[in-house]
């Protein structure tokens, strides 16, 4: 019922009988109000009402991302929690824990999808984001705009790394083979949960982790989205790198190039395709 409505309700009720059906009307109304009160507290305020006439003023900004992913920077950024359902931020003395809201968001996601598939494992480990205002940050050429995030992989045994740790504590790549403790199925639950978020482009691993979920989930119809996105990286075998692609209203965000279609599992060499990278 739209407030008008609901409100003309209130008035009849009120001048028609007072009492019995009335005040079942006047009941009814007040049920509506309240709902469409809560229904607009819900919604996002699309610009605020206006002061002594005039125009109305918009609303409040949302996060910006500027330029590209290695020369940019990143306006009224989000701030990631330190901890959250089904993930953790680790790396915290560094103070990269900003990003766009749609990062920010995403990553909140795949946390809380993450710990339904294992709710009495290790959280997701999220590194490095971007520093406040974007730009460049130590050890990274990219997470200057807000798009990129760190996530560390998975070790059997579920356990997590201290969170205020500098650097990941696990590398799970020795000549060119991967490591017993490399938690395949975690990580492929991480691709997966990643896969699901709309704006996520890209997730930079090492070639030998897509080689194992090729040849683990290539068949599967249901894995393309998530191969897709596994994007064979150098330099990534403790981590994934994961990337939004520019957000819609985001006009002043300079997007990479989309992934091309299909898996990326066919083609050259045993790992399928050429190294990608995040710079």
């Amino acid at each position: 019922m739209a407030l008008p409505i609901a409100l003309a309700v209130l008035a009849c009720a009120a001048a028609l009988d007072p009492s019995g059906t009335a005040r079942a009307q006047e009941g009814y109304a007040f049920q509506q109000l309240q709902a469409l009160a809560q229904d607009s507290a819900r919604r996002p305020r699309a610009e605020a009402p206006p002061v002594g006439g005039g125009r109305a003023l918009p609303a409040a900004p949302g996060s910006e991302a500027v330029g590209s992913y290695v020369s940019g920077r990143l306006n009224r950024a989000a701030r990631l929690p330190p901890a959250g359902d089904g993930f953790v931020k680790i790396e915290r003395r560094r103070g990269r824990a900003w990003g766009t809201d749609e990062l920010a968001a995403a990553l909140q996601a795949i946390g809380a999808r993450y710990r339904k598939a294992f709710p009495d494992g290790a959280r997701v480990q999220i590194g490095d984001l971007s520093g406040k205002n974007g730009g460049t940050i130590t050890l990274h050429k990219s997470h200057t705009n807000g798009l990129d995030a760190d996530i560390a992989l998975a070790a059997a045994g579920e356990r997590e790394q201290d969170p205020e740790r500098e650097g990941f504590d696990r590398d799970f790549v020795e000549n060119g083979r991967l490591s017993g403790d490399f938690d395949a199925a975690a990580n492929w639950e991480l691709a997966r949960a990643a896969a699901a978020q709309p704006l996520v482009e890209r997730l930079f691993v090492a070639p030998e982790v897509k080689a194992l979920f090729c040849r683990l989930h290539g068949a599967e119809p249901e894995s393309r989205d998530a191969l897709r996105i596994l994007r064979p990286a150098a330099h990534h075998s403790d981590h994934y790198h994961l990337r939004l692609r520019c957000p819609a209203g985001d006009r002043r965000c300079v997007p990479q190039a989309p992934v091309a279609e299909g898996t990326g599992c066919d083609g050259i060499g045993a790992l399928g395709e050429e190294l990608d990278s995040p710079d």
